[in-house]
């Protein structure tokens, strides 16, 4: 059966994860930076070595930036945000930001480009399984496989948050009700930052970003992308919120019932898009003939 598939799937993942871990990660300390997010030359223009870069670096947030990670656990993608000026002295004009978007837009594609192949050429087993369920496998298995990948490295796995989002859907009414109880989770648990709502790329110190980097060109390539990540999980955000609301006025009862109680656990536990999650609801609660 489907489900006992996923649960198979999930417990090997996390017996490999374990020996892994047991094995290899704990005894791993401090990397550079520009290794641990797998740059490959080939593939990018970006990431290359900087031959004065321990000129640059400096003091403070760019020599921490850019020069080491802790990996001794695995941290969410919102403990590598470095801090930003307290107080914003520098703006830029909008032709400004939109050359930044741009460039941090490459660079976050460039580098999920050289994940990709590095990930390919490593031959991992699980990371092999996990493509392949994403592509072939049932509705569940692929549900789980993205799940992983996205737990796993979310930066470079955004087309697989996308695909899951976009899938919630009264056309895809079967596949929509396996997805939105594991992508709520994933949302909350995973990529969401507690607490607090998510940026846009330009509500970020982004006239600050030279001097946030001291000129060193891997801390603000790592700046740029780690921003623009969280500008389109925030947009990825509203899409779902805007398809769990569709998905509340199909027709079949057991639909509308399975988005009203996503939208809920949403607003329960994150404040973003608290406001349009709450206007949704109470629109549904109060005609939930519609």
């Amino acid at each position: 059966p489907q489900g006992f598939h996923v649960f198979l799937f999930l417990l090997y993942f996390k017996y490999i994860n374990v020996l892994k871990f047991s094995k290899k990660y704990i005894k791993m300390k401090h990397k550079r930076f520009e290794e641990n997010i797998l740059v490959d030359e080939a593939y990018t223009n970006y990431g290359k070595v900087d031959k004065n870069a321990d000129e640059k670096k400096g003091q403070g947030i760019a020599k921490h930036f850019a020069e080491t990670l802790e990996f001794e656990e695995r941290k969410k993608w919102y403990h590598q945000m470095p801090e930003e000026p307290s107080s914003i002295t520098k703006t830029l004009t909008q032709e400004q930001i939109e050359e930044l978007k741009k460039e941090a837009n490459s660079a976050l594609h460039g580098d999920t480009l050289a994940y990709e192949t590095k990930q390919n050429r490593s031959g991992s087993s699980d990371h092999q399984w996990a493509k392949t369920l994403l592509n072939k496998g049932a509705i569940g298995d692929r549900v789980a496989a993205a799940t992983i990948l996205i737990q796993d490295n979310p930066l470079y796995n955004l087309t697989a948050l996308r695909n899951l989002i976009n899938s919630v859907k009264p056309a895809k009414k079967k596949d929509g009700i396996v997805i939105i109880d594991a992508l709520s989770e994933l949302l909350i648990s995973d990529l969401l930052i507690p607490d607090t709502k998510l940026r846009t790329f330009e509500q970020h110190a982004v006239g600050h970003v030279d001097e946030m980097t001291s000129g060193n060109k891997q801390a603000r390539r790592n700046i740029l992308k780690l921003w623009h990540f969280e500008d389109q999980l925030k947009e990825l955000y509203g899409s779902y919120v805007e398809a769990l609301n569709k998905f509340a006025h199909d027709s079949v009862d057991a639909n509308k019932e399975k988005a009203v109680s996503a939208m809920s656990y949403l607003l329960m536990h994150h404040p973003e898009r608290e406001k349009m999650l709450l206007t949704n609801i109470i629109n549904k609660l109060g005609d939930p003939t519609q």
